[in-house]
């Protein structure tokens, strides 16, 4: 039974075929579990009056798909940095179980640089982070905060630099993350030694100062606590004059209607070019995605281990 409080017609979840692509009846519960969480942000939201705004593959699925993508294997939700400040500090009963807000303050194991709220009752394991990483590992939907950027080049290359090693940083400082080299591994350890005691509220705390603060700032936001783990090229083209987000329209998506940037048709020309509503596969959005919308991540992470890992 899924851990929801949508009240979903079956039909819903039986598989389909959309846009060439076999959406398989797991994939359609995935969705409702994420579908699920997102009227539990709009309704939060709504109540403490905090604006937000789908993106990315979500933004792009509601104007294309009105819903989502059919590959797509998530929700992508972003506020302006003043809402995103102001969305952190509601209070800790706002989100009860199943539902979750894991940051760093919540979940003392957590170093990612934005915030999710999960289903605690289900399970969603990236691949690629592996069985052993300490926190809740339910069904998410992602929440990035939108920064001002520095109208000059050089500046926005050395912060989003300065950003990457220091996140690399926190990472060999708090999990001794192993190196491709002898050196770098001894670097590991020793930030391990010196620096795993302190919180990760208090590493990251410094990681969002920085993407808060720049030199001769533009008109223009991205997602500062993202980049920096992905590419330079990135932030220079995604970058989004914070004026499209001055007022707001609904999309269809799923049946329901979603708060959007009124200026989406520009914004999604800015992520994915001029010919946007062609269809095109790429894959999820986590790379290989385990997940059962049925069972705790905790059950399902022991199964695995007894198993032996991920194969």
């Amino acid at each position: 039974m899924l851990p929801i409080s949508l009240q979903l017609d079956d039909t819903l979840l039986k598989a389909e075929t959309k846009d060439g692509f076999e959406v398989s009846e797991k994939r359609k519960k995935l969705w409702a579990v994420e579908l699920d969480l997102m009227m539990k942000l709009d309704e939060v939201c709504n109540k403490f009056g905090i604006s937000y705004f789908i993106d990315s593959g979500t933004l792009l699925g509601a104007v294309r798909h009105k819903g989502f993508i059919p590959w797509d294997d998530d929700i992508d939700v972003i506020m302006l940095r003043e809402d995103y400040d102001r969305f952190l500090k509601l209070p800790k009963d706002t989100f009860e179980a199943p539902y979750f807000l894991q940051t760093e303050r919540s979940d003392p194991n957590c170093l990612r640089p934005h915030a999710q709220i999960r289903n605690s009752a289900t399970t969603a394991i990236v691949k690629k982070e592996g069985i052993d990483q300490p926190g809740n590992r339910g069904i998410f939907i992602d929440i990035f905060p939108l920064d001002r950027v520095s109208k000059f080049a050089v500046f926005r290359a050395i912060k989003l630099k300065t950003m990457r090693l220091y996140y690399t940083f926190i990472t060999r400082a708090k999990f001794g993350s192993p190196g491709k080299s002898k050196l770098k591994n001894g670097v590991s350890i020793v930030l391990y030694t010196l620096f795993h005691r302190i919180s990760n509220e208090k590493m990251m705390r410094v990681y969002h100062n920085m993407a808060k603060h720049c030199l001769f700032p533009d008109d223009k936001v991205a997602k500062m606590t993202f980049y920096p783990l992905h590419s330079l090229r990135d932030l220079e083209k995604k970058r989004i004059p914070q004026s499209f987000f001055s007022d707001t329209v609904r999309l269809p998506f799923e049946g329901y209607l979603l708060p959007a940037p009124g200026k989406w048709d520009k914004i999604l020309k800015i992520y994915y070019g001029n010919s946007y509503m062609k269809p095109v596969y790429d894959g999820g959005a986590h790379g290989e995605l385990i997940y059962d919308a049925e069972r705790p991540y905790t059950k399902v992470i022991e199964e695995l281990q007894k198993q032996g890992g991920l194969l």
